[in-house]
């Protein structure tokens, strides 16, 4: 074969499959002419998206092995009923490795019939015939969180738990509260669970049903609470302070959906409005932390806001955000400590999802305003331990952390062992106003990318690194002043995210919480 002409000497039916490719024919000093620069079949790398044994095929033999990182949508009802009535496909993440999925998150799937009266097909069918329909009863009940129980329901103001019990425990798998305008309902401690599993706890009405209590959810499988004001009960209304609204105890795959989580009568120093205990595969979607009063405590002010901290690995975190109305009641301080999101959990093979963090929004607090001490604040907290097997991975994307008024500032805090890199992109971090304040600190490697980390101190600490597509620039959100942290004409964040991450309209993602597939909010 002449010298600077094309060659290969691998495999038969190879060349040009996958990574295959030939090279070129280079004479060698006294060994004569060789193939250079040639690539040969090698074993399959499970989870890297291409076809390194070139048989044509990507990722075979891996056991349904996937990208890293990557979503698809997933849907485990009758195919016929997918996007019909109220049922809709979720999403399941792969792992960090590669080497498998998460379960199917947020998917809607149909009833055993329609239920009368509120006008949604609820089986699934196409059809909305109320010939055909159930009263609510026949598979569920209605709480009326009125004044005084009507035809519509079999509930009261004065003892609605005692229904919502009587619901799920003789079987009733979904559970419809009912608020009319004045229907806040100040209760006492529910146990939601208890080996029941496939509850369904939603609120219906013109206004959203609001919880104040403590809402205790133990042993409950793929579960979902929808549409409620969880709040934390005002002083002297139960006989102890509870760790928080919510305290999940072993919980499994539960979607908690459309929630406002507030504390207008108090938060006590070291309580959290969500708290759990084993909540793996746990998933928060649209919800709203608003409306809080920090309460004076002699312990100067540590609050969680979702501290999802036990065993709370696996979970979803998507579209969850702070309000407006935040303050610190007279003789609070001197110091007020805050996280908003933390996870924690085992890393390995179970549970079964990514602990992921998108398109989630803190912004415009001011903590150093209310409290003349010193305060801090967190943004997102992830750590994991007691790993023995392939980690299931973080994900922190299309997440934005701006105008955070503290005397310490952290945007992305990450503790766990070296055992795998964790995915943090796409994200806006600051401005921070605060004599500390970092954008992303591990203690780990890891790496930040296609990312705007503006006006931080300190941008990354610890073993974190700037990775590719970093900037630095003012985010120009649309306006501020008046709570839009939409991205303004002129920013340097839009069609800068992770190319991988595209945007819900198919163009190139858009850096912070409006971005993403998980930023159409």
């Amino acid at each position: 074969m002449a010298t600077g002409g094309p060659c290969y000497t691998g495999p038969a039916n190879t060349e040009n499959i996958g990574e295959c490719h030939g090279g070129t024919m280079t004479c060698q000093p006294g060994a004569g002419p060789a193939c250079q620069n040639e690539v040969f079949p090698v074993q399959e790398v499970c989870g890297g998206g291409q076809d390194e044994d070139c048989d044509g095929f990507v990722d075979e033999g891996c056991g349904g092995e996937c990208v890293p990182y990557e979503t698809e949508p997933c849907y485990e009802g009758a195919p016929e009923t997918e996007n019909v009535g109220i049922c809709e496909a979720g999403y399941r993440q792969c792992y960090s490795t590669g080497t498998g999925w998460s379960p199917c998150y947020d998917q809607v799937l149909p009833e055993a019939a329609d239920l009368c009266g509120n006008d949604l097909d609820d089986d699934c069918d196409g059809s909305q015939n109320d010939e055909t329909c159930v009263m609510p009863t026949a598979q569920g009940v209605w709480v009326d969180w009125d004044h005084g129980s009507d035809d519509t329901g079999d509930g009261s103001f004065d003892n609605p738990w005692k229904t919502i019990v009587k619901g799920y425990q003789s079987g009733k798998k979904l559970v419809h509260a009912k608020a009319d305008a004045d229907g806040t309902v100040y209760l006492e401690s529910l146990n939601l669970g208890s080996q029941n599993h496939d509850i369904t706890l939603k609120g219906w009405g013109p206004t959203r049903p609001v919880i104040s209590g403590h809402f205790h959810i133990v042993h409950c499988y793929d579960c979902t609470i929808e549409n409620f004001e969880l709040r934390y009960p005002k002083p002297g209304q139960l006989e102890q302070d509870p760790q928080s609204t919510i305290d999940a105890v072993h919980n499994y795959r539960n979607t908690w959906r459309d929630i406002v989580l507030t504390a207008p009568d108090g938060l006590p120093a070291g309580k959290d409005l969500a708290n759990c205990h084993h909540g793996y595969d746990n998933l928060f979607i649209d919800v709203v932390i608003d409306d809080v009063v920090f309460a004076p405590s002699a312990d100067n002010g540590n609050f969680g806001f979702i501290d999802w901290h036990d065993h709370g690995s696996g979970s979803q975190f998507i579209r969850v955000s702070l309000g407006d109305n935040f303050s610190a009641a007279p003789g609070s301080g001197p110091n007020i400590n805050i996280t908003f999101l933390s996870a924690w959990g085992y890393c390995d093979n179970w549970p079964d999802g990514v602990t992921a963090v998108r398109s989630c929004l803190a912004a415009g607090l001011d903590l150093q305003s209310m409290v003349p001490g010193q305060t801090s604040f967190t943004a997102v907290k992830l750590g994991c331990y007691l790993i023995t097997e392939a980690p299931t991975g973080f994900m922190v994307a299309n997440n934005t952390f701006t105008d955070i008024v503290a005397g310490s500032v952290n945007g992305i805090v990450l503790e766990n062992y070296q055992q795998f890199e964790p995915l943090v992109t796409s994200n806006i971090i600051g401005p921070f106003y605060g004599e500390q304040s970092t954008g992303l600190q591990a203690g780990f490697a890891a790496m930040i990318s296609y990312s705007d980390i503006f006006q931080v101190a300190t941008p990354v600490g610890g073993d974190a690194a700037l990775g590719v597509g970093t900037i630095s620039d003012p985010p120009k959100f649309a306006n501020p002043n008046f709570g839009n942290y939409h991205l303004g004409a002129g920013s340097p964040c839009i069609d800068t995210g992770d190319p991988a991450l595209l945007d819900a309209d198919g163009t190139a993602t858009d850096m912070g919480a409006y971005g993403g597939p998980y930023g159409d909010w």
